[in-house]
């Protein structure tokens, strides 16, 4: 009894002690989740956000029967079996095939920022090669070209080349450039805009041109749009031309910005850009550049390489995904920022990746489900 009158003096003071000292409370946060996913799901606003309403940020992958590894983040209930409803699953196609077992080497290099295509069954075309040429309207010899081709990607070479070829994987417009450092430590520099994919209304122009010692002969070359096309150009030195493929005379050796706007039957516009002066085989500065293009070349991707497949379950069970048919023009995949992320829950390395993608969804049955202004931050595992 002595033994519990003691313990119970001691709680007493213990709690009298305690009701004394300061209070420390927790500082106030605006802490955001980590992973979630917002967007507009058949016209409705959504948003699943990891560690609200016991949701969970699910990373994986797997390797299919062609060596291709799948990268896959899904965010779903925790501990929930099956599809889980409403839920949302990303998987991220590697770029390349390897041998079965085979660790990701490169990993960086397969889950990049830029654009991916939605897979395809049947590897129909998703990504278009465009062959870029140059023109050279210069006395004097190229010692470098880098050529900017738009999607974040650049080339360099160190020597005379007649074209290069790029490979889009997204179709869409792209500002390219072209950049040149002449023997004579000089440059020049010229942009044009290029549309890879069947577009609603591919039409796009370049400008070629070949210098004499008196004029400068122009060339448009056009891809798509409708016949017939009207022209203007403006030759950067106050004279302008309607003409299809015009000549123009500089009266001297000041480098001119030209330009060239057509219009088609529809009403669309195309526009290009090139650099000229007068051609004078004495005047040094007469380093200037041009470059065109040819139509969008389709490239098969039977293995769905870089591939996307997007997959919502509804609050109803119904499982919609995108390779199901072919997506519209308007349909994107963007991967905006990559970063290293901590182990998951079975030990596998992860890679922390800020999505943005608007797209259509198909069930077994044909039904669509438009997913629009789609913002995710995703957990995927690799090997």
């Amino acid at each position: 009894m002595k033994r519990i009158k003691i313990g119970m003096i001691c709680l007493v003071i213990g709690i009298f002690i305690i009701s004394c000292q300061k209070q420390h409370l927790p500082a106030p946060t605006n802490a955001s989740p980590v992973f979630y996913f917002n967007g507009l799901v058949g016209g409705t606003y959504t948003s699943f956000r990891a560690g609200v309403s016991n949701y969970y940020m699910y990373s994986s992958y797997t390797q299919d029967s062609n060596g291709v590894y799948n990268y896959t983040g899904n965010l779903k209930e925790f501990n929930c079996g099956g599809s889980c409803p409403p839920s949302i699953k990303f998987i991220i196609n590697n770029y390349e095939s390897l041998p079965a077992g085979a660790s990701e080497s490169y990993i960086n290099k397969a889950l990049d920022t830029g654009y991916f295509n939605y897979l395809i069954p049947g590897g129909t075309p998703g990504s278009y090669s465009i062959t870029f040429y140059p023109t050279s309207g210069t006395f004097a010899s190229v010692k470098n070209y880098t050529w900017d081709f738009g999607d974040g990607t650049l080339s360099n070479f160190t020597s005379s080349l007649d074209s290069i070829s790029h490979l889009y994987t997204h179709k869409g417009t792209y500002n390219t450039s072209l950049f040149v450092t002449f023997s004579d430590t000089s440059t020049s520099k010229l942009s044009n805009t290029v549309q890879a994919g069947n577009l609603n209304s591919i039409f796009y122009c370049s400008i070629s041109y070949l210098d004499s010692t008196t004029t400068t002969s122009f060339s448009s070359i056009i891809s798509g749009g409708k016949f017939p096309y009207t022209y203007q150009w403006s030759f950067g030195d106050g004279f302008t031309s309607t003409a299809k493929n015009p000549s123009h005379s500089y009266v001297d050796s000041t480098i001119n910005a030209v330009s060239l706007t057509i219009t088609d039957s529809a009403g669309h516009k195309a526009s290009a850009n090139a650099y000229a002066a007068a051609g004078n085989a004495s005047n040094t500065q007469l380093h200037l550049m041009s470059y065109y293009t040819l139509s969008p070349v389709p490239v098969s991707n039977p293995l769905g390489l870089s591939n996307i497949t997007v997959i919502y379950t509804d609050a109803s069970g119904n499982i919609f995904s995108s390779n199901n048919a072919l997506q519209p023009d308007s349909s994107f995949f963007r991967i905006t920022s990559v970063a290293n992320y901590q182990n998951n829950e079975n030990g596998q390395t992860t890679k922390q990746l800020h999505v943005k993608f608007d797209c259509i969804l198909y069930d077994s049955s044909g039904k669509t489900l438009v997913i629009k202004n789609g913002d995710a931050v995703i957990a995927v595992a690799y090997k």
